[in-house]
């Protein structure tokens, strides 16, 4: 168990990689969640969180293999992700 941010206690629910990457996807987050870590490998990655679909050139950029960004629960509920390019992949790890 660790703590990620100051005075949160932060126990992993779960992690998910996505290999397969759709443009506007969203994420089955699992019950419970407060926070997630979002990480783009391979190839950069497009997100938002507004209900307006990312495209490869409008959106806020994960690069890929930069730092994790963080995400609240209500922000990664809301969130939908667009590969830039093929072969992007998706990890993130989910915290209650």
């Amino acid at each position: 168990m660790s703590t990620l941010f100051p005075g949160v206690y932060a126990g992993q629910l779960g992690y998910n990689q996505i290999t397969d990457l759709s443009d506007g996807e969203q994420l089955d987050v699992p019950k419970g969640t407060q926070f997630a870590l979002v990480q783009a490998e391979a190839e950069n990655i497009r997100w938002r969180a507004d209900d307006v679909v990312p495209t490869a050139s409008v959106g806020m950029v994960l690069t890929a293999g930069g730092e994790p960004q963080g995400f609240t629960g209500a922000q990664i509920r809301a969130a939908m992700f667009t590969p830039v390019t093929g072969g992007a992949i998706l990890n993130v790890s989910y915290f209650g």
